[in-house]
């Protein structure tokens, strides 16, 4: 058993400055929207519960992505509400407050689409681990970095290039107890920081490349990497 959470409350501020007017998740990538190719890369792994954490100022748009979400989980999902948050992790901490969820989980964010995650393996490897990092090379300070031995990753960092293998956004946790007791409000990569220094497992699955990682956080990496979709 695993439920999936999207983190889809952010200001999208930098998207905002440049003119933007719709939520970066309700932008175009080739036929679809970023969200809908999101949820499509999900669709085969039958996720026990799907949790959108959207922001209330982008209520204007809540029939859209309910339409969106009924066609790619067969409405096996429910959107969540909520007010401003300092960070992503709090955003997802609001979010499992309010979906209630006791289970084994994975947690994406809006702006990075994945293509080629194995999700029965991940839910494997969370079996015998406390978290699960999905990793892919970069070399771009603005990511986390991790140092593993083989699959276990034995130091992550925020933003230091402590090696050539970037977090992708998408993590894993062995239920949301865990998540809880080891909350800091801040990035996701500071529990994880947490969880290791308490002796915890984090593990990650193969370390992916920027073609299987289409990393979409500011207005310029959008506007190009679309262009290339659309060729």
């Amino acid at each position: 058993a695993m439920d999936l959470f999207l983190t889809m409350a952010g200001e999208y501020s930098r998207f905002k400055n440049e003119g933007y007017q719709i939520p970066k998740f309700l932008l175009p990538w080739g036929h679809r929207t970023i969200l809908s190719e999101l949820l499509n890369q999900f669709m085969d792994y039958k996720f026990d519960n799907v949790y959108l954490i959207m922001h209330k100022k982008d209520m204007d748009y809540y029939n859209h992505i309910q339409k969106t979400c009924d066609y790619y989980t067969s409405g096996n999902f429910k959107i969540i509400v909520i007010d401003d948050t300092n960070s992503q992790s709090e955003t997802l901490l609001r979010g499992i407050e309010k979906s209630n969820s006791q289970s084994r989980f994975i947690v994406h964010n809006i702006d990075t689409i994945l293509y080629n995650r194995d999700y029965l393996r991940i839910n494997n490897e969370l079996n015998n681990a406390d978290g699960y990092i999905d990793l892919f090379s970069s070399q771009n300070h603005k990511y986390s970095y991790v140092l593993r031995d083989n699959n276990t990753i034995t130091n992550i960092s925020e933003k230091i290039l402590i090696s050539n293998e970037a977090t992708s956004g998408l993590y894993g946790f062995s239920s949301t107890e865990t998540y809880r007791k080891y909350y800091v409000d801040g990035y996701i990569s500071q529990i994880y920081d947490k969880m290791i220094k308490d002796d915890k497992r984090i593990v990650s699955g193969d370390v992916h490349n920027d073609n299987d990682t289409i990393v979409l956080g500011t207005p310029h990496e959008y506007t190009n990497l679309v262009k290339l979709k659309l060729r």
